[in-house]
């Protein structure tokens, strides 16, 4: 869900909350991993790992993630390699699902 489809469920189920209250949440709940923002969609997801990739159908809006250490690590080397020190590396990838490619 985004940050505004939050708002307008949280009026729906009883006193609707703020845009500010939201993102304050949020962001608690990424601190804490229990939420992640997947930067593609605009959205937030339940946390599905430290070391996951987002599938994101453009057709349907599913959101599959799946265990990616090993491209994680890969990824670690580079910037480690180019003195860079990460603060958040998330992986992305955006196309059809299976079901929307037929």
């Amino acid at each position: 869900m985004t940050a505004y489809e939050i708002v307008r469920a949280s009026g729906e189920t009883g006193e609707r909350l703020l845009p500010i209250q939201v993102y304050r949440s949020l962001e608690r709940l990424m601190r804490n991993r229990q939420v992640e923002r997947i930067a593609t969609i605009g959205a937030f997801v339940p946390e599905a790992g430290a070391k996951s990739l987002h599938f994101l159908c453009i057709e349907c809006g599913t959101h599959d993630p799946e265990d990616a250490i090993e491209a994680h690590r890969l990824l670690d080397a580079i910037c480690k390699s180019n003195r860079f020190a990460p603060r958040e590396i998330h992986l992305e990838i955006s196309g059809q699902c299976s079901r929307c490619a037929g």
